[in-house]
């Protein structure tokens, strides 16, 4: 009788964040192979900081039974595979590693962080990266490693929705009736995401046309760098000043509110959400922390959001951007290497470069629902040809039992 195979996951689990929604996924793809799968988060590891990492991560191995460890992030949670205690302490079975997207983007530019990331890399039985932008990154910094490339998966129930059921999707035209044009930009308060990338463009755009359209932005998400969340809430307070006199009061009531709410980082409310959205003085551009996932997709679905926005200065593979693409929602991202690896211009999303490009990407989609239909329908077609759970299942499942079994 063969034995059942036990996989150890550890990974950061911050709310609303790219790694959160891969963790999900390997766990659903394990589950339905028959595979057993324990969690243990980054900040689980941290608390029993007395002991060496590895003797950390041996233990937890112990206590479940595990044949094996997936990491993902190469440096936060790549800094529990090595000896933290100059005894060269070795771990009990092998592992292998998922690129987040801020270990190669971002954290090789510090020379400790990279140092962390390349032992870890060397030391992985294999490692895999979203795009070949990632494993070009990660074989300059170890050349014989085994980086093997593989895009992200949509959920099972999105891909159902963009598959199964493609046939019965109906498109529908946006022709809101005073119900505001809203650009949805979800991503954490933190530099990498560049939240304020395209709002002054954005600002000066809605404003000159708003006895006409009410267009807004909407920025959903959590607190993660307070020093760069300070500054960020101050940008959105001077763009905010733009505004006329007449709803300066009221404005300020809800940028207050907002800020509060951002500060305690807990998720924004339906109420919050659909007041803002209801209230024809509400702001142009507007902050609230990230809505729980299920929320927010639900909101995309039922096409509260006119179409979805990236700003990120890097990725690993936006989940956002697929998620919207499978449910129907027009994708504009910003011109990097990740989201050029899902996106064509022009075909399935458009990108752009500054804020004055998108505006212009922003105003040819309002002005051309033939051009939006043709886009939703490359979009959801490219997400259920490219990203299918099942094939990234097969993948995953093979390689964990051909290395850790």
């Amino acid at each position: 009788m063969s034995k059942t195979l036990s996989v150890l996951l550890i990974s950061p689990t911050i709310p609303s964040t790219g790694n959160l929604s891969t963790v999900g996924r390997l766990q659903a793809h394990f589950s339905k192979n028959n595979i057993n799968t324990s969690l243990c988060s980054v900040s689980q590891l941290c608390k029993n900081n007395e002991l060496c990492n590895v003797t950390r991560v041996n233990q937890i191995v112990n206590e479940t039974q595990s044949h094996g460890i997936l990491l993902l992030h190469a440096y936060k949670s790549g800094c529990f595979v090595i000896c933290s205690c100059n005894k060269n302490c070795k771990l009990r079975v092998r592992y292998g590693l998922v690129f987040g997207g801020t270990d190669l983007n971002e954290d090789i530019k510090n020379k400790q962080k990279c140092i962390i990331i390349k032992k870890c890399i060397e030391g992985a039985a294999f490692s895999i990266a979203f795009t070949k932008d990632l494993k070009f990154a990660a074989t300059e910094l170890s050349p014989s490693a085994l980086v093997l490339v593989k895009a992200q998966g949509l959920d099972y129930d999105l891909f159902d929705l963009c598959s199964n059921k493609m046939s019965s999707f109906q498109y529908k035209p946006f022709f809101p009736k005073k119900k505001p044009i809203i650009f949805v930009l979800p991503c954490s308060i933190r530099h990498v995401k560049d939240p304020l990338f395209v709002a002054k463009d954005f600002m000066d755009w809605a404003s000159s046309i708003r006895h006409v359209q009410d267009v807004r932005l909407l920025i959903l998400g959590s607190i993660m760098d307070k020093d760069f969340s300070s500054q960020f809430l101050m940008q959105l307070d001077k763009l905010q000043t733009t505004t006329s006199l007449a709803t300066q009061w009221l404005q300020k009531k809800f940028r207050k509110r907002a800020v509060v709410s951002s500060i305690k980082g807990q998720p924004s409310s339906d109420y919050d959400v659909e007041t803002w959205i209801n209230d024809s003085n509400g702001n142009v551009v507007q902050h609230f922390p990230a809505l729980t996932k299920e929320h927010f997709l639900g909101l995309l679905s039922d096409g509260v959001f006119y179409a979805l926005i990236n700003t990120s200065l890097s990725e690993g593979m936006s989940s956002a951007i697929l998620e919207a693409m499978s449910i129907g929602v027009v994708v504009l991202a910003r011109d990097i290497p990740s989201n050029k690896s899902i996106i064509t211009d022009g075909y399935n999303g458009f990108l752009f470069r500054n804020g004055g490009g998108f505006v212009n990407q922003a105003k040819n989609l309002l002005n051309n629902d033939p051009l939006r239909q043709k886009i939703i329908s490359n979009a959801r077609t490219y997400a259920r040809l490219h990203h299918s759970p099942c094939e990234e299942a097969k993948f995953y499942v093979s390689l964990a039992q051909s290395t850790f079994l």
